[in-house]
């Protein structure tokens, strides 16, 4: 059963259903446009590849590394949560970002997630966007707590995964993924110098994304006279800054999972794309297509100086200084 709205939105609350009234019917369509045009099967086993083969991201060069246990025993800690990764792409076939897509489903594979790709447009331009990730959560919601999808991470599909070995689960606040069910927080998000940037997100499957992508998606028609620059991203913005989704919030460091393009002799930016980084983002590149072809190279390659294993990277100890952080200014907040 889905979680009733609060009644205090009547219209929010209306929207809702017929939202899901649409998208409960697109969602049966949509099953066959899941992943790249001619895949087969994308729902995968709960163990993934990365488990039954942990030699799979390690880099055979590193020869003094054989006998060592801190990768396995790493891996073993981890706790295991059920993720999709979401994106769009629809319209005539474009090879360069087919390519970009298919290093995520090479991510995919390695890490056990779900491959969820929009191959059909709905709504108009942009708006797709969260209209599909609307869809998602009502069908899933629909689902027993056990068996529906935990997390969603959302993709643009001008990204491009550069090290196929970084868990995403391993951006998640550490409560949850201590199996702690009260963890305060709902979307792990990063901000640039426009603001939010929502090209790539982390998403708890819950009542509380349901009514924020209901929000997104409703927003133009109850609030027409606000002027959105950045469309949906500007939409989810303003909501995430609303009282009741705002303590639910946690914006990380740009570079986890949305570094932004620079050439490899630049002198880099912290935002800027390093050695070791999970993915790199072409938003508002003038010259996007030819920066992606650019980095698409780098990522074919499959060169080890660019796919360091997990604990080779500089994530986790930033991973832990982050939140460790988080949490001790949030606490801090809570005993004011």
């Amino acid at each position: 059963m889905i979680p009733q709205l609060s009644m205090k939105h009547p219209v929010l609350a209306l929207l809702l259903v017929w939202a899901l009234l649409a998208f409960v019917v697109f969602t049966t369509r949509s099953t066959v446009f899941l992943g790249s045009p001619g895949s087969k099967n994308q729902q995968q086993d709960t163990t993934s590849i990365w488990e039954q083969n942990p030699e799979l991201c390690r880099n055979p060069q590193h020869q003094s590394l054989r006998n060592e246990s801190d990768y396995n025993a790493a891996l073993a800690a981890q706790s295991p949560v059920r993720m999709a990764k979401v994106s769009v792409l629809y319209g005539d076939v474009d090879a360069t970002y087919e390519r970009a897509l298919r290093t995520h489903e090479l991510h995919n594979r390695i890490h056990g997630l779900r491959g969820l790709v929009l191959r059909e447009q709905v709504v108009d331009g942009v708006w797709n966007k969260p209209a599909y990730i609307l869809s998602i959560l009502a069908a899933e919601l629909q689902k027993p707590a056990t068996a529906r999808l935990e997390w969603l991470l959302w993709v643009d599909g001008d990204t491009v995964v550069l090290n196929p070995c970084v868990p995403p689960a391993r951006f998640l606040p550490p409560d949850h993924m201590r199996g702690t069910v009260e963890s305060p927080i709902n979307v792990v998000v990063s901000r640039d110098w426009n603001g939010l940037n929502n090209g790539i997100f982390l998403l708890r499957v819950s009542s509380w994304a349901l009514e924020l992508f209901a929000g997104v998606v409703g927003y133009r028609p109850l609030r027409p006279d606000e002027t959105l620059t950045f469309n949906d991203q500007s939409a989810m913005e303003r909501l995430l800054l609303e009282p009741r989704f705002a303590p639910a919030v946690a914006y990380v460091p740009q570079r986890w999972f949305n570094a932004y393009h620079a050439f490899q002799n630049e002198t880099l930016a912290p935002e800027r794309v390093r050695r070791g980084d999970f993915l790199v983002h072409f938003a508002g590149r003038p010259r996007r297509r030819e920066e992606m072809e650019y980095w698409l190279a780098v990522a074919e390659r499959h060169a080890p100086d660019w796919e360091l294993e997990f604990y080779r990277t500089a994530y986790p100890d930033e991973i832990v200084a982050f939140w460790n952080a988080w949490y001790s200014d949030r606490n801090a907040a809570l005993d004011m």
